[in-house]
């Protein structure tokens, strides 16, 4: 794991160079002039190609640093500046007004270009975009629009010109009359820049010992000051955590990727100390730590002209986490929520791998949620890695506590009258310490702590009854199921009066809400009884008759009804006469009564062939003789008697 470049105080060497020993490359039309006594430099000419103001040492290793500025208005092209430069050595391009084709040359270049673009802009179908670009140049560039444009102006990638990074935006243009501050930290495995303090591009790679200089393509009025480069030093390591026991590898040059020798070509001596006692001149130190804690580890290195610069990183040595499971047992059915309990003295947890005993899993929590679908008790596996990649692992024993069964007896019941509900739930691992009834399923508990409980609907239907038990350890469940209360029926019948020694045909029309009557219990007063829907029945006297019914529905609701009825009188016919000569009226009177209404009509027969409807006939026989007579009386209701003379 490389680490950031120092912040440490400045390195004690730092030069100043004279821009006086620095010489134009590129297009040969640049006006790159000193001033300020070799402290400054500009560029002046608009020019048709890019052109390098190239310093004469070789640098790696370095930290460089300066000011710009652009001090016009009229221009909005590139510029920045190259590092790594290598070939070629003060090469002209042949650029604008000349177009003599025996003048153009091709140019060998190898360096890193960033450039800084004010504005976008289309130039001969290449695109130019406003910002930033880095780029590595390595190839043959002959002096024309069709070779040097699409790489430099439009930053097309090609095996000559390849685009490492971009930052384009529209408002990312260098801005007129600004000074900027730049920074170039150059090693061998990274180049850094900044533009002030603010990281444009970070880059990684294998990077070879070069020259420096400022850069400029088709823009006038910059101005470069303030430069200075100063020895600048890296190191890298494994990882900044490491697990107590682990080996600690530091790495000063990377001799596996890049070239080792690019270090040491401005480097006269170096060490290390490692922050625990241990000094060491080795490339690339491998150290064991005895104890756990943070350690600061500098690389301290010399070059060639005597300038000193330190390299500083803490690291941290890890003791091995103590892996802990937060939790607490629950009821069947509801969800456990663990808890990484872990404790260490350095860094952080930033892995997790649960198992949590019934064949389930989980690797991305520090507080899982996890429910079981049986009670029981199962063993919890816990391990964690902190930042460093050490590892501990626990288990621990959890339960899941049995619920308590809830179950209750009831009966149906009648309209009116109480529905009586009775607690029957079994405990499972502990006491049933309360109960709740929501008696009609709307949600809210009507009675509390009951064991039985009698309840009047307001009326007849069917009921949702929940029962939920609660025990000691604060497990739970609910069961519910249906009771109905059944409508009262609605007892009567229908008769009519009859007359004495007839029948009386009953007329059930009792009536229930919903369901039927599925009983009939009869009692005509006299001592006897019919269980039949529509009984008849003749009554041994007559008068008023004192009946009663009584019904029940198929849900055992029962009722009853009394009528009184009458059995109407019979009347009795009777009549007398006086015996008589032949030839003489025979005189009859009747003295008939009736108990139930009155007589309504009479029939004689007088025993000779003549009849008579009149109430009190006269009647003459013609001839002697004994005749018998009968008189036939009806009342108002049809109940009729019948005398006969002797």
């Amino acid at each position: 794991m490389g680490v950031l470049f120092s912040s440490n105080a400045k390195a004690q060497c730092v030069t100043s160079p004279n821009f006086n020993n620095w010489v134009d490359e590129g297009d040969s039309a640049a006006a790159w002039t000193v001033i300020s006594s070799g402290t400054q430099c500009q560029q002046n000419s608009n020019t048709w190609y890019p052109n390098f103001f190239v310093g004469p040492d070789t640098l790696i290793n370095v930290h460089i640093s300066g000011k710009f500025r652009v001090n016009t208005y009229s221009d909005d092209d590139y510029l920045g500046f190259v590092f790594g430069y290598k070939t070629p050595v003060e090469f002209g391009w042949m650029g604008w007004p000349t177009f003599n084709p025996s003048l153009y040359n091709t140019a060998d270049l190898e360096f890193y270009l960033f450039d800084w673009k004010k504005n976008g802009q289309t130039y001969s179908g290449n695109t130019a975009q406003e910002g930033f670009s880095l780029d590595k140049v390595d190839g043959n560039f002959y002096a024309s629009i069709a070779t040097v444009f699409p790489s430099f102006w439009g930053h097309s990638t090609s095996t000559a010109f390849n685009v490492l990074q971009t930052q384009y935006s529209t408002s990312n243009g260098w801005v007129s009359f600004t000074t900027y501050d730049f920074d170039l930290y150059y090693a061998p495995t990274r180049a850094l820049i900044l533009i002030d303090s603010d990281t444009i591009f970070d880059q990684s790679g294998c990077f070879e010992p070069g020259r420096f200089g400022f850069y400029g393509f088709s823009q006038s009025g910059a101005t470069y000051w303030d430069f200075q480069y100063e020895l600048f030093i890296d190191f890298g390591m494994e990882a900044q955590n490491v697990c107590l026991g682990d080996t600690m590898n530091f790495t000063f040059i990377d001799t596996g990727t890049c070239y080792s020798s690019n270090t040491f070509s401005t480097i006269d001596t170096f060490y290390w100390d490692l922050g625990d006692g241990t000094l060491t001149n080795d490339t690339n130190p491998n150290h064991y730590y005895d104890t756990a804690g943070a350690y600061t580890v500098n690389l301290i290195a010399t070059d060639v002209n005597g300038c000193t610069d330190t390299a500083t990183n803490i690291i941290y040595i890890h003791n091995a986490p103590n892996a802990e499971i937060g939790f607490g047992d629950v009821c069947n059915g509801d969800s456990m929520v663990f808890a990484d309990s872990t404790s260490l003295p350095y860094g952080y947890i930033n892995g997790w791998s649960w198992s949590f005993g019934d064949g389930n899993t989980d690797t991305n929590s520090s507080a899982p949620v996890h429910t079981y679908n049986q009670n029981g008790f199962y063993t919890v596996q816990l391990a964690v890695e902190d930042n460093a990649g050490c590892v501990d692992t626990t288990d621990t024993i959890v339960q899941v506590y049995a619920n308590p069964v809830p179950q209750f007896q009831s009966q149906n019941a009648c309209d009116g009258n109480a529905v009586q509900i009775i607690d029957q739930s079994i405990p499972a691992l502990s006491p049933i310490i309360n109960n709740e009834w929501d008696v009609d399923d709307n949600g809210s508990v009507d009675y509390n702590d009951s064991s039985t409980v009698n309840n009047v609907y307001a009326t007849h239907g069917t009921y949702a009854v929940q029962l939920t038990v609660y025990d000691s350890l604060g497990c739970r469940d609910s069961v519910t199921d249906l009771i109905t209360v059944f409508p009262m029926p609605t007892a009567d019948f229908e008769v009519p009066s009859v007359c004495f020694t007839e029948a009386s045909v009953f007329q059930d029309s009792s009536e229930v809400a919903t369901g039927q009557i599925t009983n009939w219990a009869w009692d005509f007063g006299d001592g006897s009884a019919s269980s039949v829907a529509e009984p008849s029945h003749i009554f041994p006297t007559s008068g008023l008759q004192h009946v009663q019914l009584l019904i029940t529905s198929n849900g055992g609701c029962q009722d009853s009804v009394t009528k009184t009825i009458g059995v109407y009188h019979l009347p009795v016919a009777v009549f007398e006469t006086e015996a008589q000569c032949r030839n003489l009226p025979v005189n009859f009177i009747q003295n008939s009564t009736s108990q139930s209404g009155n007589i309504a009509s009479y029939s004689w027969d007088f025993g000779d062939g003549d009849t008579s409807l009149s109430s009190g006939p006269i009647h003459d026989y013609l001839s002697a003789g004994l005749f018998p007579v009968n008189l036939k009386v009806v009342t108002q209701y049809g109940c009729e008697d019948t005398a006969q003379s002797n």
